[in-house]
C-alpha cells in the first residue's frame, strides 16, 4: 500500500502538522528539537485529537507515555520490522 508521509524537523513543526489534519496515524520521536514527542502525544490527547499515536525514544519512557495515551512505544534503535508491523496493523492494513 502507498502511504503520504509528512515529516517534521521540530516538534513545533509536527504539532502544527497534527493540528491541521487528518492523520491516520503519527509516529513521534520523544527527541525533537522544541516539543518533545510526549509533548505532541499528550497535546493530542488533550485536544481529542484522536489520532493513534506511536513513540519512538533511546530512553526508556514507556510507561509514561502509554499513560499519557500512545498506542505503542519503540525503544531505539528501532527494528525497522516490527515499527513496520505495528504501522500496519494500526492502519488496518495488517492481511
Amino acid at each position: 500500500p502507498g502511504f503520504e508521509i509528512i515529516e517534521a524537523g521540530r516538534g513545533d513543526d509536527a504539532l502544527e502538522i497534527v493540528r491541521r489534519g487528518p492523520l491516520d496515524l503519527a509516529v513521534l520521536d520523544y527527541e525533537m528539537p522544541g516539543l518533545t514527542g510526549l509533548d505532541i502525544l499528550k497535546t493530542v490527547e488533550s485536544e481529542l485529537l484522536e489520532i493513534p499515536c506511536i513513540l519512538l525514544s533511546g530512553l526508556d519512557i514507556a510507561s509514561m507515555a502509554m499513560n499519557a495515551g500512545a498506542r505503542a512505544v519503540f525503544r531505539k534503535p528501532v527494528e525497522p520490522i516490527a515499527l513496520r508491523a505495528e504501522v500496519m496493523n494500526t492502519l488496518g492494513l495488517n492481511n
